[in-house]
């Protein structure tokens, strides 16, 4: 619902606040890459439409100019976008690591004996560890992805308003298809999560019992009971990356029909 990712987003955020700066300054590059990367095709056209019509080599060598100083732009504001997005992935996986330990120390040692250990590691560093994709990573494509639609449906409406009414048709289908999919990768991902936990708190278990597993002979059972755990995850964790591929193909798929356009 809108209420929850409302909510999901300011936690975000407060894990991002403190580094408000570099979010900032990605942003603008990923703003400037984005822009760029719309307006760039308008010099090869210009080039092509006017410069070889009229056979004026110096407006083409001109357009050529203003296309190498945008592939410089592009390929300047990528590295920084990329570098800090990754930045902020980490820094962030990181001081949550630190705040969550910290703050599962505060708990009673009976807590602690009613949960498995393997368990409780394993979402102090995969749980989390998901976090540092969605800030490094996708939280980066997906507003790049949204941008590459706005400025496309921007140059569309100067181009064509027929095709830009058309396209406006199709968003609201592409939008709840979206959604959909966001909420099955949400349920996907706590889903793998858990089975990565339940594998993990298995091996966690065997290891520390080893003498107990050896002299019970219950080697291979462990080893299957451990199995089918890490088996269970692979398949959830294939499930996630279909769903992940989809939602990302559809969407760079709507930015670059809107661009070209």
């Amino acid at each position: 619902t809108a209420m929850s990712l409302a909510a999901h987003a300011s936690r975000l955020w407060a894990l991002i606040r403190p580094y408000r700066g570099r979010w900032v300054f990605a942003t603008i590059s990923l703003l400037v890459g984005g822009l760029t990367n719309l307006v760039l095709p308008q010099p090869i056209r210009l080039a092509i439409d006017d410069a070889l019509t009229s056979k004026d080599l110096s407006r083409l060598e001109m357009f050529a100019w203003l296309a190498m100083g945008g592939f410089v732009i592009l390929g300047v504001a990528t590295v920084t976008r990329h570098y800090l997005m990754s930045w902020l992935g980490n820094r962030v996986v990181t001081d949550l690591r630190r705040k969550t330990f910290a703050h599962l120390l505060r708990f009673p040692p009976g807590w602690f004996h009613e949960r498995k250990t393997g368990e409780l590691v394993s979402r102090l560093t995969d749980d989390i560890g998901a976090i540092q994709t969605t800030v490094g990573s996708e939280l980066s494509m997906a507003i790049r992805s949204s941008l590459s639609a706005i400025g496309g449906m921007i140059m569309l409406f100067f181009t064509s308003p027929a095709l830009s009414g058309l396209a406006l048709l199709l968003v609201p289908p592409l939008s709840i298809v979206s959604v959909r999919i966001g909420r099955r990768i949400r349920r996907q991902a706590k889903a793998m999560q858990d089975e990565l936990a339940a594998a993990n708190a298995s091996l966690k278990e065997a290891v520390s019992a080893i003498e107990t597993v050896q002299i019970f002979n219950a080697e291979a059972t462990e080893e299957t009971r451990y199995g089918t755990r890490i088996e269970k995850s692979f398949l959830a964790s294939n499930k996630l990356a279909m769903s992940r591929g989809v939602f990302v193909g559809v969407v760079m798929a709507i930015g670059a029909c809107f661009g070209a356009m």
